[in-house]
């Protein structure tokens, strides 16, 4: 597997993810994760940041086909001559 390292879990439960590993997948320490149980697995997965995928706004956003768009963006659409 690429990028194993072997970790102790410490006596709060707490496992430190290495910071090369956390800079490669973009994370922060404000960056949210989904812990989940697959089998005999735990895997860790950024929860979606909820932003505008044209301007990566976050106001007044709208969920259209699996995208957020914010109102601004769709209203530029709208004005804009194809």
């Amino acid at each position: 597997m690429a990028n194993e390292k072997i970790k102790k879990i410490d006596h709060r439960g707490r496992i430190l993810i290495p910071g090369y590993l956390r800079n490669a997948l973009g994370w922060d320490e404000n960056t949210e994760i989904y812990i989940k149980q697959n089998e005999n697995q735990l895997v860790l997965q950024a929860k979606e940041k909820e932003q505008c995928c044209l301007c990566q706004g976050s106001a007044d956003l709208v969920r259209f086909y699996g995208r957020n768009l914010c109102e601004a963006c769709i209203q530029s659409i709208k004005n804009s001559q194809l």
